[in-house]
């Protein structure tokens, strides 16, 4: 029976500088011996921006899936707020599904799209940079938190926030490539749910200008996902559920009049520029079709192993990995 005391992080005797030393080689010792699975997908699209001189923006995302874990307890009241690594026990504690990763203090959802202190960039003063850190931001939480659009694979609310000739040419994407919807909005695989814990997040953005004069925001974040697994008996560590997912992007902000060109009015606002990501400890089955879903239970569909260790992956610093196994 379960009562408050099966926390097994807070026994005395899996604490202290020997337990974790001994957790940490059994976890890499553990990592060497999984079967692992990774997908990178590339999709390759030019929208155009309509103006009076002719420019192209060239769209490009990349996927990289692997299904990997590390791992702890289970029990029902959710919370958010962020946990420090612990000690790793047997089971996994769903009301802080993010102990013992390295997201577990990092920044609640929302929180951790934090643009830095507005400068001026080139010819835009500070309040430009701000109001285009704002815009990117609602992007950002729009494609990677709202629950309702990633539980219905629903790009729409997400693509609103960008100028009309851009949101045309994205629809038109997503009708031609099926797990396109990756890029636009991360979707959640059709009868997984996330538990109420926020997703954790952590990376950066920052301004600058393109060759055209364009006000540009680059972005850089990992969010880390807890799905709920139904059945906490399926569950053994951390990453069976947490599924981590990083997206590099380039967000343009196009006025009436940039660097001497005149933007017709449908192309005047966000564009995104091109984008590259790869999503870790995820069902590779569904990462084929554009889906996130957990890696619970061991890896479906995978093959060889990552280049990295789990931890690697959590990093935004760290360059995209260029391995697919998921094939």
């Amino acid at each position: 029976m379960h009562n408050e005391h099966d926390d097994l992080s807070e026994h005395p005797d899996f604490a202290g500088p020997e337990w974790n030393e001994r957790i940490s080689r059994i976890e890499k010792e553990y990592s060497r011996q999984q079967s692992w699975g990774v997908r990178k997908h590339k999709l390759r699209s030019k929208l155009p921006i309509l103006a009076v001189v002719a420019v192209v923006v060239g769209l490009l995302a990349i996927w990289h899936e692997t299904s990997g874990a590390v791992g702890l307890q289970s029990s029902a009241t959710p919370a958010t707020t962020a946990t420090s690594r612990a000690p790793e026990t047997v089971r996994v504690n769903l009301n802080m599904p993010f102990l013992n990763t390295p997201a577990a203090d990092w920044a609640d959802g929302a929180d951790g799209f934090q643009p830095p202190a507005p400068a001026p960039v080139g010819g835009y003063d500070a309040a430009a940079v701000a109001a285009a850190y704002a815009r990117v931001r609602q992007a950002l939480i729009a494609q990677r938190l709202d629950r309702t659009a990633m539980a219905a694979d629903d790009a729409g609310p997400a693509l609103a926030l960008f100028a009309p000739a851009f949101r045309d040419a994205a629809v038109k994407e997503l009708r031609d490539h099926v797990d396109a919807n990756g890029l636009y909005v991360t979707a959640l695989a059709p009868g997984t749910q996330l538990l109420p814990s926020q997703p954790k997040v952590k990376g950066s953005m920052s301004a600058d200008t393109d060759e055209d004069g364009n006000l540009v925001v680059h972005t850089n974040y990992v969010v880390a996902y807890a799905f709920d697994p139904g059945n906490p008996q399926r569950v053994r560590r951390a990453l069976d559920l947490v599924v981590v997912q990083r997206w590099d992007a380039d967000y343009t902000i196009t006025g009436d009049t940039v660097g001497g060109h005149h933007w017709a009015e449908d192309s005047q606002g966000m564009w995104l520029r091109h984008g590259q990501g790869d999503t870790y400890s995820v069902d590779c089955a569904w990462a084929r079709k554009g889906f996130l879903a957990p890696s619970i239970g061991g890896v479906r569909g995978g093959g060889t192993p990552p280049e990295h260790d789990s931890d690697y992956y959590f990093d935004p610093n760290n360059p995209i990995s260029r391995t697919d196994s998921c094939n």
